[in-house]
């Protein structure tokens, strides 16, 4: 039987269940809040709360920490249908506030005492404080497990979120990434006696062809540092795009999550991007061309993204500043240059006016042709 990828969200509710009125009060009031925006008393409470819970976990027999804990719960729950494996993965996706940490720290090491393997995924600012932060954020988050869970899939790994506890708003968002990306959704109604729910993988078809034709507006909104203009994006959808209400444009947390899961077939199969600033020698085409692994010609793509948008706002002085690109010009081969796509791979280059000329790409066998 294959090992399992559980991904699951983890909320607080651990703490606050049951919790006192006033120490709720403080619960309630502080759950957006890192930890340094705490006042030293509301700090300690909350403390000795997940103190006291992990505590109830450890001396618990099942049920009673499927009681305590929803994420677990869903865990536990699934495990009835399919026994523990040790090879099991567990993803827990928490905010970096305080009480957010807290509980996914708890939920990691009741795990980890059961010999699993988890991974904390903590999102920088998954708060509901603020929308524009928030939304933000879920991009991060939608972009991340779009590039983490299929490299588990291709693993032979079964991914199932489970969706049993977290946080009604990102809940949402997880849903239709399951729906993409996960062999099965996992969820339990609130009731004590409630069963299991396990939801299949439905046989989504995603229509491309948008993207395709778009192919290098969207690697460029991808990078998340530049602006569509209402011009550029008229004939994208909406439900691809964030549109600061003057026509001006990013992607949408699913315009990204849609690109993210496309961009090995669009950017490793297709052809190379018609980039600002950038011009492709035949040399260049045929390296590219000939390549035959998709996932370093995909990060090729996006590095030429990345290439362009520094090229074009300050050439040359702007790639030297870069430390991922380590752009240099070569030892005695006039104005050539390279830069690093990835720890092998480099590309060769000469720049000329306003145009960064390509030459090759590959890796040392590209320095034995001028």
């Amino acid at each position: 039987m294959a090992p399992t990828l559980f991904v699951s969200p983890v909320g607080t509710s651990l703490l606050t269940n049951a919790a006192p009125l006033e120490l709720s009060r403080v619960l309630r009031e502080t759950a957006n809040l890192k930890e340094g925006e705490i006042d030293s008393a509301s700090r300690q409470l909350i403390l000795l709360r997940a103190n006291e819970i992990e505590e109830k976990i450890r001396t618990s027999d099942v049920k009673g920490i499927c009681r305590l804990s929803a994420e677990l719960n869903g865990i536990y729950s699934y495990h009835e249908v399919k026994p523990l494996d040790r090879k099991d993965i567990h993803f827990l996706i928490a905010s970096d506030t305080f009480q957010g940490a807290l509980t996914a720290d708890i939920v990691r090491r009741h795990l980890e005492e059961k010999s699993a393997s988890v991974t904390i995924l903590q999102q920088s600012n998954l708060s509901t404080r603020d929308h524009n932060t928030f939304s933000s954020a879920i991009k991060e988050l939608l972009k991340s497990l779009a590039e983490i869970v299929p490299e588990y899939s291709e693993q032979g790994y079964k991914v199932v979120f489970n969706l049993v506890g977290g946080f009604k708003s990102v809940q949402g968002y997880l849903n239709t990434v399951g729906m993409l990306y996960a062999d099965e959704i996992i969820y339990i109604f609130e009731a004590e006696s409630s069963a299991l729910i396990r939801i299949p993988r439905l046989p989504l078809q995603v229509d491309n062809k948008v993207m395709k034709e778009n192919a290098s507006l969207f690697a460029r909104l991808a990078l998340g540092e530049y602006i569509a203009t209402a011009e550029e994006v008229s004939q994208i959808p909406e439900a691809f795009l964030d549109n600061d209400g003057t026509g001006a444009a990013t992607l949408s947390a699913w315009g990204l999550l849609l690109w993210t899961q496309q961009k090995k077939e669009i950017l490793g199969k297709g052809p190379l991007l018609q980039l600002p600033g950038l011009r492709y020698e035949r040399s260049f085409l045929h390296d590219f061309e000939s390549w035959s692994n998709v996932a370093e010609k995909v990060t090729l793509q996006e590095t030429l993204v990345k290439v362009s948008r520094l090229w074009s706002e300050g050439g040359l002085a702007k790639l030297r500043q870069d430390g991922g690109l380590q752009y240099k010009t070569q030892n005695n081969r006039g104005n050539i240059g390279e830069f690093r796509v990835t720890q092998a791979l480099r590309v060769t280059c000469l720049p000329a006016g306003s145009n960064l000329f390509l030459r090759r790409f590959g890796g040392h066998e590209i320095y034995e042709s001028p």
